[in-house]
């Protein structure tokens, strides 16, 4: 989730929703995501980072629900910040030691059970004037986990227009690429609409191993290759 200060400007809501800041429809799109998850196994266990120039952990891995919206309920926004290293949300995701290691990976055949659980970032990234970079010490660990059959990394961009101190195009661009995408990655973005934010969070709540190729849900979304093809 994003730290940087804009995320507290208005968004744009209906009348109803008015009051609603940027960090406001995250926060609800996120507890709508975690609730509707919940509801489908108590197992799942939910984490949450802060992004400033790196990621950070804000809120361990827990599968008490209410615990998760204090936490969130409680994030604010952190301050302005020039870059976001990018790479650090997958150093970050490695550093929770919840994926097999290459042996264990290796060992595996196409009759081996489904793994005990897999590990998905989401990643609610709200800069439109800053696009990201994977730094050099990131790089090999990036390119591991998306090859990772157990990992997932799905993009929620939420952008403003376009205008001269503003580049949402050049941020899409570079959050779709191979750079931060795998070809199971979701990638969901709008101009911070909430309700199209909710549909857009719909989305996200199937299972990574038994969902819909993102290809098939948005036309005109490139194509990709998947994993093991």
């Amino acid at each position: 989730m994003d730290g940087m200060e804009f995320v507290s400007k208005q968004a744009s809501t209906t009348n109803q929703e008015s009051y609603m800041t940027r960090l406001d429809c995250a926060k609800r799109v996120i507890s709508n995501f975690v609730v509707a998850k919940a509801g489908l196994s108590p197992l799942h266990q939910f984490g949450l980072g802060i992004l400033t120039e790196t990621a950070q952990l804000h809120t361990p891995f827990t599968s008490d629900v209410q615990a998760f919206h204090n936490a969130l309920s409680a994030v604010r926004t952190l301050g302005n910040f020039r870059s976001l290293d990018i790479g650090s949300v997958f150093a970050l995701a490695a550093s929770l030691g919840l994926l097999d290691d290459a042996d264990d990976l290796a060992a595996q055949t196409p009759d081996s059970p489904d793994p005990p659980h897999v590990l998905r970032v989401i990643l609610v990234y709200a800069r439109s004037a800053i696009v990201p970079h994977v730094s050099p010490e990131h790089a090999a660990l990036r390119t591991a986990l998306l090859a990772h059959p157990h990992f997932f990394h799905d993009v929620l961009y939420l952008h403003e227009k376009p205008s001269a101190e503003n580049d949402p195009q050049s941020v899409f661009n570079f959050l779709t690429s191979v750079e931060v995408a795998s070809p199971e990655s979701y990638f969901l973005e709008d101009s911070t609409n909430f309700r199209r934010l909710v549909l857009h969070t719909t989305m996200l709540v199937a299972h990574p191993l038994q969902r819909q190729p993102y290809t098939e849900l948005v036309p005109f979304a490139p194509k990709k290759k998947r994993k093991g093809h």
